[in-house]
């Protein structure tokens, strides 16, 4: 295959920044016997290590043929980083850092992993544990029930018993301070009102939907609803471009109906060829040395540029 003219982006930017590369999937590679080549059949070791970011374009002579790659352990040596450990996580609220254990179940806060490269809030369940009898430890043990949800005011509060936690660690939310979609969402652009929205209340909203509704609006959680009559409108009811073009998000709002979607709402793609001579001329740029490690691994197909070379 090659960076030719029939080979083509999937729109028509031939641009690359670290967060975004339309051509990448279509016009690269990744580069032979580099850590993200390997990848593929070799992996890290996965409780105690994950890939590092910033080896995916190392590579060491022969690792790009077949006899000569790296075994499972060079490769976890070289191309993967060890996870943190909980020793390196500070615990939040009203929870503490787990203790080193000599008995059963054994824990060692210094050889406790957490789940990715650096301990984040998914691991406090692992490396912490919560002050016994606290409202902060009945969240997890006991629960709120009859409607109710725990009130985070009350944390730090301490109950005697399952029926003491309902009393003291409990609110029944009222819904009447939850904000409605007429005061929370604008609908605008390819979007208009959803019927009944003044109806509707949310606890938060993204993109147009509610999310995490009331119990009472349950069965109708939509603030906005797509504008008929647009290229999203009817590329959401099926309307499709040719094989070359792609539907363009900049006329999402244009007036298009099924008859005139190709015409009004398509655009061509870029080819491999162009992305290829914009790779190459600005190879030096600040577009290119911004990219991050894993854009760096790829070459562009057939063509003379080479990312990471």
């Amino acid at each position: 295959m090659s960076s030719s003219d029939t080979q083509l982006c999937t729109t028509a930017d031939t641009s690359c920044t670290k967060d975004s590369c339309p051509c990448k999937t279509n016009c690269c590679v990744v580069k032979a016997g580099t850590c993200q080549a390997l990848s593929g059949s070799m992996t890290c070791d996965a409780a105690t290590s994950v890939s590092d970011e910033s080896k995916v374009s190392y590579t060491e002579t022969g690792w790009e043929v077949a006899a000569t790659q790296p075994t499972q352990t060079v490769f976890q040596a070289k191309c993967c980083k060890k996870k943190e450990t909980c020793d390196k996580y500070t615990c939040l609220g009203d929870y503490k850092a787990k203790p080193k254990t000599t008995v059963a179940p054994l824990f060692d806060p210094a050889t406790a992993y957490c789940y990715g490269a650096k301990c984040a809030i998914r691991d406090m369940m692992t490396c912490c544990e919560a002050t016994p009898l606290t409202c902060s430890a009945g969240f997890y043990s006991v629960g709120c029930s009859g409607g109710k949800t725990g009130d985070q005011a009350k944390s730090t509060v301490t109950y005697t018993d399952d029926a003491d936690f309902q009393t003291k660690c409990c609110k029944t939310r009222a819904t009447t301070i939850d904000p409605k979609c007429d005061a929370s969402v604008i609908c605008s652009g390819v979007f208009v009102d959803a019927a009944a929205k003044a109806t509707i209340m949310c606890m938060s909203t993204r993109n147009g939907v509610c999310v995490q509704p009331s119990v009472a609006a349950r069965k109708s959680t939509v603030c906005c609803t797509t504008k008929a009559g647009t290229c999203y409108a009817a590329a959401g009811t099926g309307s499709v471009c040719d094989a070359a073009e792609f539907a363009d998000p900049a006329k999402n709002a244009v007036e298009a109906t099924a008859t005139d979607f190709k015409t009004k709402c398509c655009t061509k793609k870029a080819t491999c060829k162009a992305f290829a001579a914009v790779a190459k001329a600005g190879s030096t740029s600040a577009t290119i040395a911004q990219q991050s490690p894993a854009m760096l691994v790829l070459l562009v197909l057939g063509g003379a540029v080479a990312f990471g070379q």
